[in-house]
């Protein structure tokens, strides 16, 4: 079994957009009480970008089922 289609089905270019929220919130816990702990932040993370992960192979599925995967597809291959 290949790698390379589940790595483009996660699309990892897209993992910023799950650690943006984690970045804020810890920013803003600092900001405010001058701490913040790592392992709450790391938690909170990988589990953003796990839930990101999830939602493409998701969506690559749930559009491959309804046959949203054509020739004319429009954006990145699925």
């Amino acid at each position: 079994m290949k790698l390379s289609p589940w790595i483009m089905a996660a699309r990892p270019q897209t993992l910023s957009l799950s650690a943006t929220p984690v970045v804020v919130g810890t920013a803003l816990a600092w900001a405010m009480e001058r701490q913040f702990r790592w392992p709450v932040v790391l938690a909170a993370l990988i589990g953003s970008m796990l839930i990101q992960v999830g939602t493409n192979l998701h969506n690559d599925a749930a559009d491959s089922k309804r046959g949203g995967d054509g020739q004319d597809r429009v954006g990145p291959p699925g």
